[in-house]
């Protein structure tokens, strides 16, 4: 069933922007920069990889049938993490002496990411502020111990269940409860002590 062009908010360039604004992109930011890992980031930035990913998702708005917005970040989240695939994929063949050709919008006519999304309203500031909490983000993600990292990226940035992730991750239900409580409190923490009081979100998760 095809639904109605005013219940496909993000094929609208009127709306899509509102749509942007409403995800953490901070908290996208950073978790995309913690599956890339310190290597890979090292290449390329992954503020570019985001605005890469939302300029992939324009392009391929009418392929995605909305769902809501958590079905929205789902989807984003989906093609953030083939673009790390392939950008790993190619730099390794560049090392290698070859080179893998990888699906891009940035290569088309030497045009950024941005040439190809609707022109969304910010500010010098305000980007210089999203990129800090981002970063901030990323680091506090990073400096968990192994006992609380991969449950609270699952649970609070990739928004898993949490029964979910205690399958992922082998362990008790009751255990990843304790845990993802635990971990959210230094990772809070982590970030108040960076940013202020007032630079932790409750709903954390992009």
């Amino acid at each position: 069933m095809t639904l109605p062009p005013q219940d496909q908010p993000h094929r609208n360039a009127a709306t899509w922007s509102e749509i942007v604004a409403a995800i953490d992109q901070d908290a996208m930011i950073a978790l995309i920069g913690s599956w890339m890992g310190r290597e890979l980031s090292a290449q390329i930035a992954p503020e570019d990889l985001w605005q890469e990913t939302l300029a992939m998702a324009w392009r391929d708005r009418d392929s995605h049938d909305w769902r809501g917005m958590a079905a929205f970040r789902a989807w984003l989240r989906g093609i953030a993490t083939n673009r790390i695939r392939e950008t790993a994929q190619r730099l390794s063949a560049k090392k290698r002496g070859g080179d893998r050709k990888i699906d891009s919008i940035s290569g088309e006519a030497g045009k950024s990411e941005d040439h190809f999304l609707p022109p969304v309203t910010t500010t010098p500031s305000r980007e210089a502020g999203r990129h800090e909490r981002a970063r901030v983000l990323r680091e506090a993600i990073d400096s968990l111990s192994d006992e609380y990292r991969d449950l609270v990226r699952m649970c609070l940035f990739e928004e898993m269940s949490v029964p979910a992730a205690a399958k992922s991750l082998g362990m008790a239900e009751t255990t990843a409860y304790r845990r993802l409580m635990a971990g959210a409190s230094l990772l809070r923490a982590k970030v108040q002590n960076a940013l202020g009081q007032g630079s932790w979100h409750e709903e954390v998760s992009p």
